[in-house]
């Protein structure tokens, strides 16, 4: 049987929806920020977490994959000038933060990087 737990987003790292996180949610999805910032998230939720309480992780990010860097960078260009009239290409920009962009050969050593970050704190993410 599986079983529902509590979600919460994180595009924001306000002390209240830190303490929401550790307190309450059995899952945070983070978004729009970089690997630095993900990973202080993380720890800061982990170590606000009562009585050994299992808060996991998941992110959400933005792939762009072109034929060269170039062309990716483009893409990102045109997203960012976009970005300050339209919320979606808003969005896309945030999630381009976690790096997921470039060409095919790129995306292994992204993927890499992110399980490096062990986001739930276990050896798998």
């Amino acid at each position: 049987m599986v079983q529902s737990g509590v979600l919460r987003g994180a595009d924001s790292a306000s002390e209240d929806a830190l303490e929401l996180a550790a307190g309450e949610c059995d899952w945070l999805f983070l978004h729009g920020k970089t690997r630095a910032e993900t990973l202080a998230i993380r720890d800061d939720v982990l170590r606000r977490a009562e009585h050994g309480r299992e808060v996991r992780f998941a992110l959400n990010g933005m792939l762009i994959i072109r034929e060269s860097m170039e062309r990716a960078e483009a893409e990102i260009a045109v997203l960012r000038e976009r970005a300050d009239a339209d919320r979606t290409a808003r969005a896309h920009v945030l999630g381009l933060q976690s790096g997921w962009w470039g060409t095919a050969e790129r995306m292994p050593v992204q993927s890499d990087l992110t399980t490096q970050m062990q986001l739930d704190g276990s050896d798998h993410v």
